[in-house]
């Protein structure tokens, strides 16, 4: 099967490496959302949406060519600032 025909959806093992600190962020959002769903989550999904979300964060600041250069520090920040400011202005 080439590539074209290959299913978006299909489910693919993956390894990524990521720094101590990253992955008990993880491991901490997995716990706050069981606790808050009374129900197991897995890494894998938590991972999965933290993906698929910062994907589309990352996708529109390298729409601003002045913030290409931003550290990743930065741009979390940036985001947290938006995603604070378009909460306040409901």
């Amino acid at each position: 099967m080439s590539n074209e025909d290959a299913d978006p959806d299909e489910t693919l093992r993956v390894g990524i490496v990521m720094p101590r600190r990253l992955r008990e962020q993880l491991d901490e959002l997995k716990r706050r959302r069981e606790q808050e769903q009374l129900e197991t989550v897995s890494r894998s999904e938590v991972a999965r949406e933290a993906l698929w979300i910062g994907l589309a964060a990352m996708e529109r600041i390298d729409e601003e060519p002045a913030l290409r250069s931003m550290h990743v520090r930065d741009r979390r920040a940036l985001v947290r600032q938006a995603l604070q400011s378009e909460l306040h202005d409901d």
